[in-house]
């Protein structure tokens, strides 16, 4: 299961549109099954409970639907590339997402009860002009836009509740006139700050989380590393604490790095895209 990006393109996203539905055959998942003993079903059928109400929380605070494409790949059997589809995204990773988004915020709110050193995950509010643009870029497009309040210095929970009516906006408008879901959404994206790491917590706009930060992946990411460090800390359990200096550097290099990989990531996606496309237009 993938990390919710934050609001940020990906799957889930600290952001998806994917809804948790109750559905008893598992759609478009190949090889998928809904057997399996009792104690485990209703075990699933419980998390499916507790899920739905964390994610119709997370959108009533103001967080973010937005959709994304990610292309899973397909080769031929001396390994060279033979196709793309979207990679679906399925009940069973919106169901996940909600306990990871869980997880991260429980250990936020923890270790800043606690003044803990670590790295938080912060995503600021957009600049109003961002915001202005947004919507003009999105009314010649004939999208309607819900009412956006004015002003140079507006709260953030009442931007992050008109932000997240656009985007489910968004998403009814594209299912209703089957156009521009992901054109719209990038544009969402592009008007929004970066989410980063830092050593302080300042909100996460995407999520309308006031505490957030990366606890669930420790095994592939440092930041979460540094998370689990100074929660057995705070828990004396052993782990550590970094200084203010190495967590200021940490943050920094952490944000970089992952901006400089997502460009790498996005550059080999248009490659292996525009190969694709190159190679069906000489067949047609």
């Amino acid at each position: 299961i993938a990390e919710p990006q934050d609001g940020e393109p990906g799957p889930g996203g600290e952001g998806s549109g994917q809804a948790i539905t109750g559905r008893d055959t598992p759609a478009g998942v190949p090889g998928a099954t809904t057997a399996a003993d009792d104690e485990l079903v209703a075990q699933l059928r419980l998390a499916y409970e507790l899920a739905t109400i964390l994610r119709r929380r997370r959108f009533e605070r103001g967080a973010l639907t937005i959709g994304s494409f990610e292309p899973e790949y397909a080769f031929d059997r001396v390994g060279a590339l033979a196709g793309a589809v979207a990679r679906p995204e399925t009940p069973s990773h919106a169901l996940v997402e909600e306990f990871m988004l869980a997880a991260n915020e429980a250990v936020a709110e923890y270790l800043l009860r606690k003044k803990a050193h670590t790295l938080y995950r912060v995503h600021e509010p957009p600049e109003p002009a961002s915001t202005r643009e947004l919507l003009d870029q999105l009314e010649e497009l004939g999208v309607p836009t819900p009412p956006f309040p004015a002003g140079q210095a507006v709260p953030a929970a009442q931007l992050q509740e008109a932000y997240g009516r656009l985007s489910r906006l968004v998403v009814e408008t594209s299912a209703r006139e089957h156009r521009g879901l992901l054109a719209w959404s990038t544009l969402i994206l592009r008007s929004l700050k970066q989410a980063r790491y830092a050593p302080v917590n300042l909100g996460h706009f995407g999520l309308a989380s006031p505490a957030y930060l990366h606890f669930t992946s420790p095994i592939r990411r440092y930041p979460d590393l540094v998370v689990h460090r100074a929660l057995l800390y705070h828990l004396g359990e052993g782990g550590s604490e970094l200084g203010d200096a190495e967590l200021a550097a940490a943050a920094e290099d952490c944000s970089t790095r992952e901006r400089d990989f997502s460009r790498i990531e996005l550059t080999g996606d248009d490659v292996a895209l525009c190969f694709l496309l190159d190679r069906r237009l000489e067949a047609e």
